[in-house]
């Protein structure tokens, strides 16, 4: 994730995510991987407050 700071403290972030299938189950079911899609790929965004070194607040949301 790429983290811009707008203001001391205040940043927005964005980055790429990618997930991978390693099991697929429904309902006790095992699925093939093969009738599924195994890659998969998301944009992550961000805001962010550092209220110092160790303590901040995000909220992320992902789209993919």
């Amino acid at each position: 994730m790429f983290k811009y700071y707008i203001t001391k403290g205040l940043n927005i972030q964005a980055g790429p995510q990618v997930g991978f299938v390693t099991e697929a189950k429904i309902t006790g079911v095992l699925i093939h991987k093969d009738a599924l899609k195994t890659v998969s790929l998301g944009l992550n965004t961000g805001l962010g407050y550092e209220l110092n070194q160790r303590f901040f607040f995000e909220l992320k949301y992902n789209h993919g």
